[in-house]
């Protein structure tokens, strides 16, 4: 995937920092286009002593200097939490109404995660 390249140090700096770096020979940065081509790359912590888990990555997503998901899937959390908040609900509408309901939650660009 092609991320500007402000928007990747936005993210590098906001989540991960000096001490991670990508351990990926597939990884290339274009300077010149403003823009890198990011993929599911390993991210590994290279500080002293084991790194704290940085935002946006579960528990089960890393073990003491790893970051078991990939770098593409942490971008896409941190760029997701910074246009979209989730929001759990519970709604009760007559069975003929539900469609409805879900239209409009579309409509406000929202979806139904489950029913």
């Amino acid at each position: 995937m092609k991320v500007p390249l402000k928007e990747f140090n936005d993210f590098w700096n906001e989540i991960l920092g000096d001490d991670w770096y990508i351990g990926d020979e597939d990884y290339d940065e274009d300077e010149h286009e403003g823009v890198v081509l990011i993929g599911e790359f390993i991210v590994a912590y290279q500080g002293k002593g084991n790194a704290e888990r940085p935002k946006h990555v579960n528990k089960s997503e890393m073990d003491t200097r790893v970051i078991t998901t990939g770098l593409l899937t942490l971008f896409e959390r941190w760029r997701k939490a910074k246009t979209h908040t989730d929001v759990v609900a519970y709604f009760s509408v007559p069975h003929e109404k539900l469609s409805e309901l879900k239209k409009e939650i579309g409509r406000l660009g929202g979806s139904v995660i489950s029913e």
